[in-house]
C-alpha cells in the first residue's frame, strides 16, 4: 500500500529530478570545448581562499592520471548531482513521509492499519532511495552517448559508475538525516529548514580550508571524484562513513517513530 501510494505521489518529483540531472549533463558536455580552450585563464580567476578548487583545475589542465574530459564531466555531474541536486531531492522526498501525514491529520488513520511502524517508515525509505539513486545512475549511463553525439569523443564508463556508487552513498546519508528530521518535527517547514540548513551551512564551510574536514561534504569532495575518475582508487573509508552515518540516522528515526504518541 505505502509503496504504490508513494510512487503515485512522487512520479512528477522524480521526473523533474531526472530532468534536471540530464539538463546539467547536457550543459556540461556542451560547455567543455569552451573550458578546454580557456582552462588556464579560468583557473587564474579562482580566488586563493578556495585553493583546493584551483589545485583540482590545475590537475585537470595537466592531464595528471586521466583525460580532462572525463574528470571535467565527472566533477560537474557528481559534485553538482550528488552534492546539490540529489540532496535537494532527498529533502523534498523526505517531506512526503511522517511529517506530511502529521500536518494533514492522517497519521492516526495510517497507524491504525495493521502495519508495524518500522515497516511503514522503512517502506518509505526504500522507495525514496530508489527514486533518488536510479536517476543518477540512468543519467550516468547517458554520458557516453552524449559525448559521442555532441563532442564526437569517447569516454570510459566504468569510472563514472564507481563515482555513481559513491554519490549514491552520500545522497543516502542526506536522505536518512532528512527522514530523521521528518519524524522529529511536526511541520514540513521545520524539516526543510533543519535539513536544508545543515546542507547549506556544510556546503558553505566546505569551501573554507580550515572547516572542510568538519563538513559532511568532505565525504563527497571534488578530490574524491577526481581520484576515482583518474583511476586512483575507490574512497572506501568515506563510502563506509556515509553508509554508517546513514544507518545511524535510520535507526534513530525508527526508534523515535516507534516511541512517539500521535
Amino acid at each position: 500500500m505505502i509503496v504504490a501510494r508513494t510512487l503515485r505521489d512522487d512520479w512528477w518529483k522524480v521526473l523533474a529530478y531526472a530532468g534536471i540531472l540530464v539538463f546539467n549533463l547536457v550543459a556540461t558536455v556542451l560547455a567543455f570545448p569552451t573550458f578546454e580552450k580557456n582552462w588556464a585563464a579560468i583557473t587564474n580567476l579562482i580566488p586563493d581562499f578556495i585553493g583546493f578548487v584551483k589545485d583540482a583545475m590545475n590537475r585537470m589542465l595537466e592531464g595528471a592520471g586521466g583525460g580532462k574530459l572525463s574528470v571535467f564531466l565527472g566533477i560537474n555531474h557528481f559534485f553538482k548531482g550528488a552534492n546539490v541536486i540529489g540532496p535537494a531531492a532527498a529533502i523534498v522526498l523526505a517531506l512526503g513521509t511522517v511529517v506530511r501525514e502529521v500536518e494533514l491529520g492522517t497519521i492516526g488513520m495510517l497507524l491504525a492499519r495493521p502495519v508495524r511502524r518500522r515497516r511503514l517508515l522503512l517502506g518509505w525509505a526504500a522507495v525514496h532511495l530508489l527514486e533518488l539513486i536510479v536517476p543518477v545512475l540512468a543519467a550516468t549511463l547517458l554520458l557516453p552517448t552524449l559525448t559521442a553525439r555532441l563532442l564526437d569523443r569517447e569516454i570510459e564508463l566504468a569510472p563514472f559508475l564507481l563515482s555513481s556508487l559513491h554519490g549514491a552513498a552520500f545522497i543516502t546519508l542526506v536522505y536518512a538525516m532528512s527522514l530523521l528530521f521528518a519524524v522529529a518535527f511536526a511541520e514540513q517547514i521545520k524539516v526543510a529548514a533543519a535539513a536544508g540548513g545543515v546542507c547549506i551551512l556544510s556546503f558553505m564551510l566546505y569551501f573554507i580550508d580550515a572547516t572542510r574536514p568538519f563538513t559532511i561534504y568532505d565525504l563527497s569532495s571534488i578530490e574524491i571524484y577526481m581520484d576515482i575518475l583518474q583511476g586512483n582508487g575507490f574512497p572506501w573509508a568515506e563510502f563506509a562513513t556515509c553508509l554508517l552515518l546513514a544507518a545511524g540516522c535510520f535507526v534513530a528515526a525508527v526508534k523515535l517513530f516507534e516511541s512517539k504518541d500521535y
